[in-house]
């Protein structure tokens, strides 16, 4: 078993060669970081190990009578292979903060798209934007407050993505702790009578007029493929092109 293992992952280069399972170590600074292989198996594993756990915590939520255990997925996240939740959560749903207002904005804005698509991609059905802020976030390097209408804007580019919800962290602004200063539909001042309260007031008044378009689909004529376990294997490779 061992010998297939040094075979698959290549480790004679460099002789880095196991003569026992108990000689591998997690891809960690006191571990092994130079086998290409090892890695790519590493984070497969973890994502193996977070669905398991899943299933767990799903089990116990349904025997309080919970009906539809969901997820806090995040953008662009690299660490797990989120297409293998497909079969255990019953609706997808993820935190959305673009970075608007920078100098090339169509950028963030087919980004944002797609950061949709894939969420909506995992289980080829709507999903639920759990997290968005109406303001401005506090853990950006630079955090810009959203410009009027901006807010509005980028809900409904989730709802026409495949969102069906719009939903915020926070409802008020914390007095104090981490995210003290994140944005919030009711800030430090205590009621909804600014701009940021308005327009959250606005968009809900549009939402509620468009219930035709709850759960949604739509018959793409186009698909990009992307592979989480693809890009593993790429971004860790060396060369021929190194960034």
């Amino acid at each position: 078993m061992i010998e297939n293992l040094n075979s698959r992952w290549c480790t004679t280069f460099w002789s880095h060669r196991y003569q026992s399972f108990s000689q591998i170590e997690s891809p960690s600074s006191l571990g092994e970081n130079e086998l290409h292989a090892l890695k790519l198996d590493w984070k497969r594993f973890v994502t193996e190990q977070t669905v398991d756990f899943m299933k767990a915590e799903i089990a116990a939520l349904r025997e309080t009578g919970t009906e539809i255990p969901t997820t806090n997925l995040m953008y662009d996240y690299d660490g797990l292979d989120y297409k293998k939740f497909r079969e255990d959560v019953d609706i997808i749903s993820w935190d959305n903060y673009p970075g608007w207002h920078k100098k090339e904005e169509w950028l963030t804005a087919t980004d944002a798209g797609m950061q949709h698509d894939l969420m909506r991609s995992i289980r080829k059905a709507p999903f639920l934007m759990m997290e968005s802020c109406p303001s401005a976030t506090n853990w950006k390097p630079i955090n810009k407050l959203k410009k009027p209408g901006m807010h509005i804007l980028s809900s409904l580019q989730a709802v026409a993505h495949g969102a069906d919800s719009v939903q915020y962290f926070q409802w008020r602004k914390s007095r104090g702790s981490v995210e003290k200063f994140h944005g919030a539909i009711i800030d430090h001042v205590g009621h909804l009578d600014t701009r940021v309260g308005r327009e959250v007031t606005a968009l809900g008044e549009i939402l509620s007029q468009l219930p035709g378009v709850v759960g949604c689909r739509t018959d793409a004529k186009v698909a990009i493929i992307f592979d989480q376990q693809n890009r593993w294997a790429l971004d860790d490779a060396q060369g021929p092109r190194n960034l």
